[in-house]
């Protein structure tokens, strides 16, 4: 009985032998897991290819247009006051006329200087009677010096008596064109074609001269007009690039014509940012036949201001923003590489780029798992719908 208690445990080593051959077996490299066997807790496979979903670039051109808020206003705009002190004799314009160049507005009393007109007129008649007198005494004093009849010092007499008629002649013509230009401070005409506005004079009353007089009326041209509006300074490249005459387009903002876009030109560029607000101010010029625009009225402008010439565009979500330079993860042979770009224009949600290639595939999501040079799984971009 003893032999047999000895002999029963003998089997023990060889069985620890066997179980350490299958422990050493499956730490063994290589070796998978049967099928449908559980991984370990916490098996993540480090390493593994990141999944992201990429977009394909394609160059293309891309037009620049750049939005604000404009002030229409005009291109002329004047006070109507008077040159003399007189009183209104005729209001000739009513109020919101559109008038012509050089058309009459209102007449002013005249009388007084008419009449000192007609003085200096009659004074010029004399004179110049008396200036013709003296020319033919020059003369036949001149046919008496001939033939000796007379002194030459009566001829020479004479002809200083002619000389300084001739200037009292001129005086008084400069005295009636005097007087003819300011009978025309009479009558009030308009500098430009435009819409007069409310006219606050009426005939009998007494206008003076300078700026503290009563302004008789207002006039604005209203075609052509102007829009003046601010861009950010950070446009100014862009701005300048276009340059003067490039195309601008303001949509009034009520009426008929609301949805008809008015095309005109750039005519202006200031020659300083505003250090106050960041922008620079820009003027337009645009036609403005049917008075669609007012002056004082806020519309909607945009500006072309060119295209950029074979650029990438794409969502602004695979930017890089981290770094010195702004860079994109473009995969190339399933690996992520690292490409610097340049930051040409925010389009909204995308951007348009500088610094890929046509064809390039550049990681839109899932780029928080990659690294540069890592592996990467392309997967397809699941739609809402989806």
């Amino acid at each position: 009985m003893g032999a047999h208690a000895q002999s029963a445990p003998a089997p023990a080593p060889a069985t620890q032998a066997a179980q350490g051959a299958q422990g050493a077996q499956s730490k063994a490299p290589g070796n998978k897991p049967a099928p449908g066997a559980k991984p370990p807790a916490g098996g993540k496979r480090f390493g593994a290819p990141a999944a992201v979903t990429v977009a394909t670039v394609a160059l293309q051109d891309v037009p620049v247009s750049l939005q604000a808020i404009g002030s229409v206003v005009a291109l002329n705009q004047v006070s109507l006051r008077a040159e003399v002190t007189a009183r209104v004799q005729r209001v000739v314009v009513q109020e919101g006329q559109r008038v012509a160049a050089g058309a009459l507005l209102f007449e002013l009393d005249d009388s007084r200087v008419r009449a000192d007109l007609d003085r200096l007129q009659a004074q010029l008649t004399r004179s110049q009677a008396t200036l013709d007198d003296l020319r033919r005494q020059l003369a036949r004093s001149e046919e008496l010096r001939a033939k000796n009849f007379i002194a030459a010092s009566a001829t020479e007499t004479v002809a200083a008596q002619v000389k300084a008629q001739a200037a009292q002649v001129n005086a008084d013509q400069a005295a009636v064109q005097s007087q003819t230009l300011l009978l025309t401070n009479y009558r009030i005409r308009a500098p430009f074609a435009g819409t007069v506005g409310a006219v606050s004079v009426s005939p009998g009353a007494l206008v003076s001269t300078g700026s503290s007089g009563t302004a008789l009326a207002s006039l604005v041209q209203t075609h052509p007009i102007a829009i003046q509006f601010k861009l950010p300074e950070r446009e100014l490249g862009m701005i300048t690039r276009a340059g003067l005459g490039s195309p601008v387009s303001a949509k009034p903002p009520f009426g008929p014509q609301s949805n008809q876009a008015i095309q005109g030109q750039l005519r202006f560029i200031d020659n300083n940012v505003d250090t106050t607000s960041g922008t620079i101010t820009i003027k337009a010029e645009l036609p403005n036949q049917p008075q669609t625009l007012w002056p004082g009225q806020l519309v909607p402008v945009t500006l072309d201001a060119g295209t950029l010439r074979q650029v990438a565009v794409v969502n602004q979500a695979a930017l890089l923003l981290g770094g010195k330079q702004p860079a994109v993860y473009v995969v190339r042979q399933g690996k992520a590489q690292r490409q610097p770009v340049q930051v040409l224009r925010s389009l909204g949600e995308q951007v348009a780029l500088k610094g890929l290639a046509n064809g390039d595939q550049v990681v839109l999501q899932g780029r928080d798992n990659v690294r540069p040079g890592g592996d990467v799984r392309v997967v397809p971009t699941v739609t809402p719908s989806e």
